[in-house]
């Protein structure tokens, strides 16, 4: 998993560099609750403008014993207002992960995400599938209520769902968030994110 990530890593920040807008970052979450153990991921997320509508992207995500990475294109669909954009993407990739045999598999993967933002509102949905049939939602809006704050709500599949709060480290770009979630199980979702960005598309 950590070198799925690296490889996302090494691909996209050359590109980060010479592009006139880019986004490269690192997440981490840590999922509680019920009295089990904690639950500890790391994903890797980024793209880059290819031109002035249309780009490539890439997802990668683990955890113990599981990872999966995708790679795409995205396009702008259509802008509106003055800084608002609607945005789609698709990309391909693989699974990885021991299956009831023991055996450490490699599985094709398919993914798709819509992405809708301006100056104070974020939206994206993204979902994840392939043929080992184990499907991922996320569903993530968040309001941004001033300068270092950000309301919202967020959804994971196997997480539930629940309010969200996001805080902006000022002068470094990191934030950090924590989610209540709610579903089958009362569960406690937190996580930091470290941002790389160029440009302001």
């Amino acid at each position: 998993m950590k070198r799925i990530i690296l490889v996302l890593t090494v691909l996209l920040v050359p590109s980060l560099v010479q592009a006139q807008d880019a986004e490269i970052g690192v997440y981490y979450q840590n999922l509680s609750g019920n009295g089990e153990q904690a639950s500890h991921r790391i994903f890797s997320e980024g793209y880059v403008y290819l031109n002035d509508k249309s780009g490539v992207w890439g997802f990668a995500y683990g955890e113990k014993e599981y990872f999966s990475a995708v790679a795409g294109l995205f396009h702008d669909l259509f802008s509106f207002g003055n800084d608002a954009v609607f945005e789609i993407g698709v990309g391909a990739g693989a699974e990885r992960f021991l299956d009831e045999d023991g055996a450490n598999r490699l599985y094709p993967r398919l993914a798709g995400t819509v992405f809708i933002r301006n100056q104070s509102l974020f939206s994206d949905v993204y979902y994840e599938n392939g043929t080992s049939g184990e499907d991922w939602l996320r569903v993530n809006a968040l309001w941004q209520a001033t300068g270092h704050i950000a309301l919202g709500v967020i959804h994971q599949t196997g997480d539930g769902i629940g309010p969200k709060a996001s805080l902006s480290i000022p002068k470094v770009p990191v934030r950090v968030w924590v989610a209540p979630m709610f579903g089958k199980e009362r569960k406690f979702l937190a996580g930091g994110e470290l941002l790389f960005q160029k440009g302001g598309h």
